[in-house]
């Protein structure tokens, strides 16, 4: 019996010091999304808010355009001039930025256009990375760029993803021509992943693979990947 009534005492402690808590701690948001739910509304839930949204019932298809950014000064006029040229409706297209280890002008560049489309998300993170830009495509360096671009990007569409986009498009800042109707074009495909070739111009007018990232697997190239290790063929 004694036993009883202190985990009873302990409890109503507990209970009391959890209510006190949720009454005078930080007031937050809680976020919940279900596809299930009819309408979007907001429900009090003690000093919390849950929102509920029916993303089956989205009929606009919302585009979440994003472009890690290093010293992108010289290149920001051509990438807005693209931008606002496209076909596609603005209040249906969200920016966001990953600013890294920047030196210029770039975030006064961004400021300028903040209010031209839906939404624009500036994130700065610095991760101390050093490279010349005239050796970025070594091949000895590639396992070294590649990770830390792997982990720019993967912060940004963690940071930046939100419920209303239905297409997130990677655009690099020093694209220099593309369609003005890329985004619908890309739609039309209907499909999960797409990655568009890019093309530079050579000597003699012509255009050629410029960092060969795609490719199509033909019966050679299956056979030469089988023919290497598996280090050197992560590479190829």
């Amino acid at each position: 019996m004694t036993k009883r009534l202190v985990l009873v005492i302990l409890s109503l402690f507990f209970v009391v010091t959890f209510y006190s808590l949720s009454q005078h701690g930080c007031k937050r948001t809680a976020r919940i999304v279900r596809e299930s739910m009819a309408l979007t509304q907001q429900v009090p839930f003690s000093s919390q808010q849950a929102k509920y949204m029916n993303l089956n019932n989205m009929s606009q298809e919302h585009v979440l355009i994003l472009t890690p950014l290093k010293n992108a000064e010289p290149y920001l006029d051509r990438y807005f001039e693209l931008l606002d040229s496209l076909d596609y409706p603005k209040h249906l297209i969200s920016l966001a930025f990953l600013v890294s280890d920047t030196t210029d002008n770039t975030m006064d560049m961004l400021y300028q256009h903040a209010n031209a489309y839906h939404r624009m998300d500036i994130f700065v993170k610095d991760f101390s990375y050093r490279l010349p830009q005239s050796n970025r495509h070594g091949f000895d360096i590639q396992p070294l760029r590649r990770s830390f671009m792997a982990r720019s990007r993967n912060y940004l569409l963690t940071a930046a993803l939100r419920e209303e986009h239905s297409w997130v498009l990677w655009l690099d800042v020093d694209i220099v021509q593309y369609p003005t109707h890329i985004l619908k074009d890309l739609q039309s495909l209907n499909l999960d992943i797409v990655v568009p070739n890019c093309l530079k111009y050579t000597e003699d007018g012509s255009f050629w693979g410029y960092d060969k990232n795609n490719w199509q697997e033909t019966v050679e190239s299956i056979a030469l990947q089988q023919s290497l290790d598996t280090v050197k063929s992560f590479f190829v």
